[in-house]
């Protein structure tokens, strides 16, 4: 009925499956308003949900499939995972189209779970009744009151309490040192298996005249074993790997206003598979890899106190470099690209890794499909 990728993308609903054939018309019922505040927790993901657990989720109606979720529903690995209700009987109106969201709360009533054959997936299907169906409040998003609106987007430099005098940021042939630092954490489970990626990247650029010098260091870690379930019943076999390597590029700079244009002529990798502090492994060789940058303003957090404060924290605007086509030239290994994958856009800004004089961190999280992202200057 539904495609393995369409089931995975928007983790279908089997609304029009276990009401029977739509008619395809809008409906005309109008549905009460939801009680506010929601009485009962938001599905957010499959992970460790269980018989008698009772949640709501937002949909809206999409052809073919039915009613699918507002937003994706996070997964355990190599699962893909599906609500299926066994009281259709008692909403005929939901058998047509709605023209606006819709709310569903219900009860789990069972889990089932099924292996792909010879595939190291499986389709998991949660059987569960409606218990009230409502039309959900209206999210209203506040007009900005400024030119900083959210940390890792572009914001305008004039009057910005970090931006620094012209010429713009590398522009001048003076010495500069700008760095970055990129962290991503993915953490998948499922009922059988876990597995950890972390992957830390830090980069520094050196501009001195016309010469130019990169340097990347990454640390990257994998760790898979048994589910916590499994764990506490002796199940304590973990594989975990760990790989440092650290790339050097050295070439030229090329100015233009604000633009720069690094030319990379060398490369020099150095990788340590043992995880200490002495690499094993050294290559040198000839490169032709071009980097652009332009000095822009990117919306960033302050630091972390030192001391717990209860002071809300507000995004500031800051010079930096955005350099299209670094992260590209760092050695990230396998799961560390699969983990960037989906929050690539949210990592970077437009594409571009941004540089600063005392550096700016980047964060990254992906905990069972729900992802976090944070740009702060370091502390």
């Amino acid at each position: 009925m539904f495609s393995f990728a369409r089931r995975l993308a928007v983790l279908t609903l089997l609304v029009v499956a276990a009401l029977g054939a739509s008619a395809r018309a809008a409906s005309s019922v109008v549905f009460r308003p939801c009680e506010v505040p929601e009485r009962a927790p938001k599905l957010e993901t499959y992970t460790g949900i269980a018989p008698l657990d009772t949640f709501y989720v937002d949909v809206q109606w999409e052809e073919p499939e039915g009613f699918v979720p507002v937003a994706p529903i996070g997964r355990p690995l190599h699962h893909s995972s599906r609500l299926q209700w066994t009281n259709g009987e008692m909403w005929p109106s939901l058998r047509q189209a709605h023209p606006g969201p819709l709310r569903f709360r219900f009860k789990v009533l069972a889990a089932k779970t099924d292996k792909v054959p010879a595939q190291n997936r499986w389709w998991a299907t949660y059987s569960a009744e409606i218990e009230d169906v409502c039309t959900p409040p209206r999210v209203t998003t506040p007009a900005p009151t400024s030119s900083v609106i959210l940390e890792g987007r572009r914001c305008a430099l004039a009057s910005a309490p970090l931006a620094a005098s012209a010429p713009p940021l590398g522009c001048s042939d003076e010495p500069t040192s700008l760095k970055a630092s990129v962290s991503i954490v993915s953490e998948h489970g499922c009922s059988k298996s876990t597995e950890s990626t972390a992957s830390l990247s830090e980069f520094a650029l050196e501009l001195r005249g016309h010469s130019a010098r990169l340097a990347i260091e990454t640390f990257d870690s994998t760790s898979f074993g048994p589910a916590r379930g499994a764990f506490q019943k002796g199940q304590k076999d973990f594989t975990r790997n760990a790989v440092r390597w650290r790339r050097i590029y050295t070439g030229t700079v090329e100015r233009s206003g604000g633009n720069l244009a690094l030319q990379f002529a060398k490369q020099e990798t150095s990788v340590d598979r043992r995880g200490g502090i002495i690499y094993s492994e050294l290559k040198k060789s000839d490169v032709d890899q071009t980097v652009h940058c332009v000095a822009s303003g990117v919306a960033v957090m302050p630091p972390i106190p030192e001391q717990p404060s209860s002071a809300r924290q507000e995004p500031l605007c800051a010079e930096v470099l955005l350099c299209l086509g670094l992260v590209e030239l760092a050695p990230l290994p396998g799961p560390a690209l699969e983990a960037l994958g989906p929050i690539a856009p949210r990592v970077l800004v437009d594409g571009h890794l941004p540089l600063r004089g005392p550096g700016i961190e980047i964060r990254a999280k992906n905990l069972d499909g729900r992802e976090l992202t944070s740009f702060r200057q370091p502390r």
